[in-house]
């Protein structure tokens, strides 16, 4: 009897074996927002909570101090700068430097090229031009202020600095810096931190004192934001003339929403190291009202690596940190290169986008061996999971579905091997963040059979799986360079298959074109030399 042969081993043709690119996910957990020097606010609400007053919260963050009294009454805060125009107006008639203006009316205000200060309708003014409430308070551009302003003409530009009380500055301040809702001992204590702050500042010289952001602290006024509130008022009033003290000067009171349950020395965080500035755990921080005791953020390897400026994306990265938990340097690590990338804190918290510089980094990666694999074939997975917990491999088909727990990952490095009959997506999962997903698609075996009947009339062969019956195959003979069809058929309930024609020597392939529902993709034949014995 006449047989025909395989030249090649029945395996099959993988359109795509490549090893896949690592894909993979950096996953930064923090803790706190801000710069977590000096008085947590969340903190100080967690104390006064807890019982403890105003007193015994500042001794707590502001090491060594003590409550002592300042002979300061006013303030200068900058509240606008490079103007070419500003509007003035009061309820009750008011003052520019001698002359009366008008209530309830607008007046503007503009630079002249002689470094004074026009006010349209009433004369030029020498700089600063003072302006004087009457029984009224002042507005400028719509906003009410306590006190006085001082228009300067600053190089051909308009310099607006409000000249006020030290209370009535802090009437503005504290409940734009705390929720006037907060327990009254957290808000005394906001107050005389933003009080000794306020004291300690010397911003720009001659002119004024202290911005009205966050550069320094947020004043606006009687109406801009939050306004005035009768709870914060209430607790300036209680600690009229109080800032924080140490060694008979008053300490610098830097002061953040959330420490992330440790404070930050100043040394670790922009130098200068204050001796009432230390670091310490404050776990009063991560009370439950706190939003921020607890952040994920999720970049990728080129967020990652552009957020610092590196030109390389990055597999794999480690942070060192400071004695008080917040971020000395960040190495990016490729296979090959590293590089380290150094700056304090603030820095890193600035490039990367964060709440605060409190933040462990995870990695979760998972690499498969090819993309595209056979049903039922060996597929190896090398997985990287470091700084995560609890880290899980799940599955689901790639047409959708739920994921599925297949294996725990107890080790930085692990391999897992699985062998999938439909196209299937994988990832890690954490409950701290989920990676990367990373789709394989998989294809039928189809081949010939190791014998065919003599005849040269048919040639038979076998699809796997056999779920696909009543899929059609294409029968194609090698000719002139390229595969020609010669026969089609069908898969029958065995998951065999015979094309029915007139074969003649030479080289033929099989092809199969399963329904996108199987979760199968294109699957080819490896070549069969058709011979005739």
């Amino acid at each position: 009897m006449r047989r025909l042969t395989l030249s090649v081993a029945i395996l099959i043709a993988l359109a795509c074996a490549a090893s896949a690119a690592a894909s993979p996910v950096f996953v930064l957990r923090g803790h706190g927002w801000g710069h977590g020097v000096g008085m947590s606010q969340y903190g100080a609400l967690g104390r006064a909570v807890d019982g403890q007053g105003y007193k015994q919260i500042l001794g707590f963050y502001y090491d060594g101090t003590n409550v002592g009294q300042t002979a300061r009454r006013k303030i200068r805060v900058l509240l606008m700068d490079a103007q070419t125009s500003v509007t003035l107006r009061s309820s009750a008639t008011f003052k520019v430097g001698d002359k009366k203006l008008a209530p309830f009316t607008d007046y503007t205000a503009v630079p002249t090229s002689d470094g004074k200060v026009r006010v349209i309708g009433k004369g030029r003014f020498a700089s600063p031009a003072t302006v004087t409430p009457g029984s009224g308070f002042l507005r400028i551009d719509g906003l009410r202020y306590r006190g006085n302003l001082r228009l300067f003409n600053d190089g051909g530009s308009l310099q607006v600095v409000n000249v006020v009380a030290l209370q009535g500055y802090l009437y503005s301040v504290v409940p734009r810096e705390m929720p006037s809702g907060w327990a009254a001992e957290a808000l005394k204590a906001q107050a005389v931190a933003a009080r000794s702050y306020a004291v300690r500042a010397s911003r720009g010289g001659h002119r004024f004192d202290i911005y009205d952001d966050t550069r320094d602290q947020v004043y606006g006024g009687l109406d801009y934001g939050s306004g005035e509130d009768s709870s914060s008022t209430t607790a300036v009033k209680a600690t009229a003339g109080e800032v924080v003290v140490y060694n008979g000067s008053v300490a610098s009171t830097y002061f953040s929403s959330s420490n992330g349950g440790r404070t930050a020395a100043s040394v670790d965080t922009w130098g200068g190291n204050l001796p009432y500035l230390v670091s310490k755990k404050d776990p009063e921080d991560l009370i439950a009202a706190n939003p921020n005791r607890s952040w994920r953020v999720r970049l990728t390897p080129g967020g990652l690596a552009n957020r610092l400026g590196s030109s390389r994306r990055p597999t794999d990265a480690i942070v060192t940190q400071r004695a008080s938990g917040r971020v000395a340097a960040i190495k990016l690590i490729q296979p090959g290169w590293s590089h380290t990338f150094p700056g304090g804190p603030e820095h890193f918290r600035g490039a990367l986008g964060l709440r605060s510089s409190v933040f462990a980094l995870g990695v979760l990666n998972i690499v498969p061996a090819q993309l595209q694999t056979v049903c039922k074939g060996r597929l190896s997975l090398d997985v990287f999971a470091r700084n995560m917990p609890d880290v899980t491999l799940q599955s689901r088909r790639s047409l959708g579905g739920a994921w599925t727990n297949r294996t725990a990952i107890a080790t930085d490095r692990a391999t897992v091997v699985d062998r999938p009959c439909r196209g299937t997506t994988y990832r890690l999962h954490s409950p701290a963040g989920a990676g990367g997903n990373v789709a394989v698609r998989v294809v039928p075996q189809i081949a010939f059979r190791a014998t065919q009947p003599a005849g040269g009339v048919a040639l038979r062969g076998f699809v796997k799986p056999v779920r696909l019956a009543g899929e059609t195959v294409y029968v194609s003979r090698k000719r002139d360079g390229g595969w020609h069809r010669v026969a089609t058929t069908t898969v029958r309930a065995d998951g065999s298959w015979r094309a029915e024609f007139h074969a003649i020597e030479g080289t033929y392939r099989a092809r199969i074109n399963p329904a996108a529902s199987t979760g199968l993709v294109q699957g080819i034949s490896p070549p069969f030399a058709f011979t005739l014995h």
